[in-house]
């Protein structure tokens, strides 16, 4: 049971990832609003971590912006403590890869999160005239 519970847990990121990814090969002229959106779900997506960062700071005795609920949630099924540094060491995005034989480094990783970041705000200021 645990495990399947896991099991869903961990494929529920799948459309976070799908949305943050798949809307920069969507086109806006489908939807109007797409920067908008994208630029505000990538904006509360990050912010949900950071929050959820700051709310482990008991647990872990240090602050860690990539920290995810449903990843830590994840893990916790998984039959690790909440405390286990795999709830806050751990991705989706490296497990999925790992999964298909794929090694992808924390650095590539980051390095693609950032680019996610910047081309989606430049998106934002671009469209909104800022």
């Amino acid at each position: 049971m645990r495990k399947n519970l896991g099991e869903v847990l961990f494929w529920l990121h799948l459309p976070v990832v799908l949305v943050w990814i798949g809307l920069f090969f969507f086109p806006q002229a489908w939807w109007e609003d797409k920067v908008s959106f994208h630029f505000w779900f990538i904006i509360t997506v990050f912010a949900s971590q950071v929050l959820w960062g700051i709310a482990m700071i008991s647990v872990r005795k240090r602050f860690g912006a990539g920290v995810c609920l449903l990843t830590t949630l994840t893990q916790y099924v998984r039959g690790f403590s909440i405390s286990d540094p795999r709830n806050y060491n751990h991705t989706f995005i490296i497990e999925f890869c790992e999964r298909f034989r794929i090694r992808l480094h924390d650095s590539v990783l980051n390095t693609l999160l950032v680019s996610t970041l910047v081309a989606v705000g430049v998106q934002f200021l671009i469209e909104t005239r800022w």
